[in-house]
């Protein structure tokens, strides 16, 4: 069937060229014509499996919207400059202050909910927690009143001051200490400075506003946009402001930034990846062949394969990702190996005084039925990719996998198609040159010389490497994937050092049939965080608890200052001490009647923070962005901010199980879970796609060479490049990562080929001679691996260290596919040509052949 195929497509070549030709350029217009509609995926999200944990967080950010946060920082050029930030901050973030991109900029107290709360300021009893009236009653022994005021009255004295001064006098329990810090609520990660009142480092050198998007980093079009938003604004300031630019400098961290650079840096790979690829490879094409007329020959047919893959892409997704885009220039390299082979032995049979005609049949036909069974093996290895759940990966399989086909297909009909074309033209007869050996001479000796040598060494090898790829980790880590410019992480340390900066952002979310049911949850779990800030080294946490308590703990409140409070006792208590001390008691009665004031409040009902009470538009605003409700539940979320880094590989157990003991059920999303569910997924996919893979492989196998031993044997290359592949990385010290594991499939797909096109060298001459078949077909094998190599090898010039990693592994993978194929696959036939087995491989080789 596929000989009958081939020779069809020979006589296409031979006799409408033209005819195929024009087809072919039609049929490229058509695919430009569907890629200029193709839209670019620029949500990372939408290319995740659809598991329940990744739902979840997808719900969530529609529910919720954004939560990541960026820190837009001011930094002077000297210290002690607090003033000058403070009032460049206060213009900057006017000028952000645009719905379009932000929905919130936090950098200082939010003035408008802390006049709420303190004018009349009774209602601050209502957001103080149980361990907040602990220290208020503690304050309120005599021991700490008479050490309160002892410490006013040495003030008073050193400075001077006049006993009556109400500066000093004003909270004489300092009370405040404990009550202020339920007057701020926090909107990102960072602790601002109390007394301040803004996120201001030690030295006065460095103000940080805490700015949250409208939408994720991962939508990349928003993310664009947004990040010329905040250069825009940048540059706006500074011509507005232009006092400022000499005083200090303006700098952006956060997810949005770093997936900016990344976004960059990979257009830019991908951009030099495709350059150098198509020079590298082309170049590599003209040495090896001595033919400068082999770039129109490879080159057009090259790219028409490439632009139908793209329409084809178009047609069926009409979208292309990231993820599909970035191998655009590693296709190159695989599409090419079909030229090779075909051009290698037209011109083999040119030089053997063959007419074009004849060698350009021989090349199709006898090649093409390796070819065709290679182009279907490194498909099958892309085709597998459509059994992961990665929606990212499946349409990479399909669009890789049929893309390698159409440039097979492009390859067979357009590059014969040319060379008829060019001969048409031309009187003179297609020259022939002489071979680059590549040194092949010199292993086939060593295969025919050494033969069970060889096959022993190999084996010893694979069983070395076997062990240490057994070893290998896989980093679950997305950070990891990240390679930020050195400025940036300059920058970064920078705040670091001045600010606690945390590891890691987690989201946890309580839910019950009614608000005050999901708000008294939300007030276990806020308990919980306050308990274990400490021993679970969390930076900060987000929480509506700080705006909105509930009514049942708002009356805990309540009852509280109504029983535990007795203020003639305490008034009493004060005044002994004050006398005793020499103080005036009569400063303290704006400070007893403000005390009272709260008492006499919290016996009225109408007191209490409830969601259906007037409040004002900053705080309806603020309250929305942490309840969801639907027809069933509430939904209340609080965010989490720890520093330790060991929150980035998963969320510590037993404080889960606090949470959910405390809290109720509390369901728990983030980055950190979203890692550790991907890389379940994708090993578990990896499992499955490789048995496919492998599964696909050998069916084709048997079907091109009929017979379950040459089947078998051909396969021996691939396996050993899989296993020396894992064991070098092992070496190296590299691990495993979302990136670099789909190298593994890949060389799986790839390396197979050269394992063919030796067997079916070997095998379709009659004498089996091991040494013409490296002779004649090694040369095109090594080429077209050294193609490969190239094309994977201009991703180590990658930014991001994933990238060049994945890149390294296709490089090693296909090398030594291309060993095996050389020189253990030949031994191995040679003894097997022998009829020798395991056993008898030791013993004496029939040494050096000249």
């Amino acid at each position: 069937m596929r000989r009958i195929l081939l020779k069809w497509v020979s006589w296409l070549a031979f006799n409408v060229p033209y005819t195929v030709v024009f087809l072919a350029l039609i049929l490229t217009g058509v695919s430009a014509i569907f890629i200029s509609r193709m839209k670019l995926q620029t949500d990372v999200l939408q290319l995740l499996p659809d598991s329940p944990e990744i739902r979840q967080y997808r719900e969530t950010l529609k529910q919720f919207g954004a939560f990541d946060y960026n820190l837009v920082v001011l930094e002077t050029y000297e210290p002690k400059e607090r003033q000058r930030l403070i009032e460049a901050a206060e213009l900057l973030a006017r000028s952000l202050n645009d719905r379009h991109y932000i929905l919130d900029i936090n950098y200082r107290f939010n003035a408008q909910a802390r006049d709420f709360f303190s004018e009349p300021d009774r209602r601050i009893i209502n957001l103080l927690t149980e361990a907040d009236w602990d220290q208020i009653l503690q304050r309120l022994t005599p021991i700490s009143i008479r050490k309160n005021l002892e410490f006013i009255r040495g003030m008073l004295l050193s400075n001077g001051v006049p006993l009556d001064n109400k500066a000093l006098l004003e909270d004489p329990l300092d009370l405040a200490s404990v009550v202020e810090r339920r007057l701020v609520h926090s909107l990102g990660p960072l602790k601002a400075n109390l007394r301040q009142g803004y996120y201001i480092s030690g030295d006065g050198r460095m103000l940080v506003l805490i700015v949250k998007p409208v939408k994720p980093p991962s939508d990349l079009l928003f993310n664009r946009e947004y990040m010329r938003f905040l250069r825009g604004t940048r540059d706006y300031f500074f011509n507005r402001n232009p006092e400022y630019r000499r005083h200090l400098q303006i700098h952006f961290i956060g997810p949005h930034v770093e997936m900016q650079e990344d976004a960059a840096n990979i257009r830019q790979d991908v951009q030099l990846a495709l350059l150098s690829s198509f020079v590298l490879v082309i170049g590599l094409f003209i040495i090896a062949f001595k033919r400068m007329g082999a770039v129109i020959f490879v080159g057009v047919p090259l790219i028409l394969g490439l632009a139908w893959t793209m329409g084809f892409a178009a047609l069926v997704y009409g979208r292309l990702t990231s993820i599909t885009l970035a191998f655009t220039a590693v296709m190159l390299g695989l599409a090419i190996d079909f030229a090779i082979h075909i051009y290698n032995r037209f011109v083999q049979e040119l030089n053997q005084q063959r007419s074009v005609h004849m060698a350009l049949e021989m090349a199709i036909v006898e090649n093409g039925r390796g070819l065709i069974s290679g182009a279907l093996t490194t498909a099958i290895a892309f085709y597998g990719l459509i059994f992961t759940q990665f929606r990212g990966f499946k349409e990479l399989g399909v669009v890789a996998g049929t893309g390698i086909l159409l440039c097979l297909a492009s390859m067979l009909l357009v590059l014969p198609s040319l060379i008829v074309i060019r001969e048409s033209f031309r009187a003179r007869p297609f020259a022939t040159h002489g071979f680059i050996t590549l040194g092949l001479h010199r292993v086939a000796v060593a295969v025919a010389a050494y033969p069970r040598l060889l096959t022993l060494l190999g084996m010893i090898i694979t069983a070395f490497l076997a062990h240490y790829g057994s070893q290998i980790q896989f980093d679950a880590d997305l950070s990891g994937l990240k390679q930020p410019p050195l400025e940036y992480r300059e920058i970064r340390r920078r705040v670091a050092a001045q600010f606690e900066l945390p590891a890691c952002q987690i989201i946890a979310i309580v839910s019950a049939p009614t608000l005050e049911e999901a708000l008294q949850r939300n007030d276990r779990l806020y308990d919980v965080l306050e308990q274990n800030q400490v021993k679970y080294e969390i930076v900060a946490y987000d929480s509506l608890r700080t705006l909105l308590p509930s009514v049942a703990s708002q009356r805990k409140s309540q009852v509280r200052i109504i029983q535990e409070l007795d203020f003639i006792k305490l008034d009493e208590m004060l005044r002994v001490e004050a006398r005793d001390l020499g103080l005036s008691s009569a400063a303290y009665r704006d400070y007893w009647r403000r005390l009272r004031g709260w008492q006499d409040d919290a016996r009225l009902k109408q007191s209490l923070l409830t969601w259906s009470m007037e409040l004002n538009p900053i705080t309806i605003e603020t309250v929305q962005r942490y309840i969801y409700h639907d027809q069933q539940r509430y939904r209340v979320v609080t965010y989490i901010y720890p520093g330790n880094a060991s929150w980035r590989q998963q969320i510590p157990a037993e404080f889960k199980q606090l949470c959910n003991d405390e809290a109720g059920p509390v369901q728990f999303t983030g980055a950190v879970i979203i890692a550790r569910e991907l890389e379940n997924l994708l090993l578990h996919d990896l499992a499955r796609v490789m048995g496919y893979v492998l599964l696909g492989i050998l069916l084709i196998l048997l079907l091109h060479f009929k017979k379950p031993l040459y089947a078998l044997v051909s396969m021996i290359p691939v396996m050993c490049s899989l296993i020396w592949m894992l064991g070098i990385m092992r070496l190296l010290n590299i691990d495993l990562n979302f990136m670099n594991i789909i190298a593994i499939p890949m060389v799986a797909g790839l390396g197979i080929d050269d394992g063919i096109y030796i067997m079916q060298c070997y095998y379709e001459r009659e004498e089996r001679d091991i040494r013409s078949a490296i002779l004649s077909t090694g040369r095109a094998v090594t080429i077209s691996s050294f193609t490969t190599m190239l094309s994977f090898g201009c991703l180590l010039m990658a930014t991001f260290s994933s990238v060049r990693e994945m890149g390294l592994m296709c490089v090693i993978g296909v090398g030594c596919a291309l060993f095996a194929s050389l020189l253990l696959l030949p031994a191995m036939l040679w003894v097997m040509g022998e009829g020798m087995n395991l056993f008898n491989l030791i013993g004496a080789d029939p040494g050096r052949e000249e």
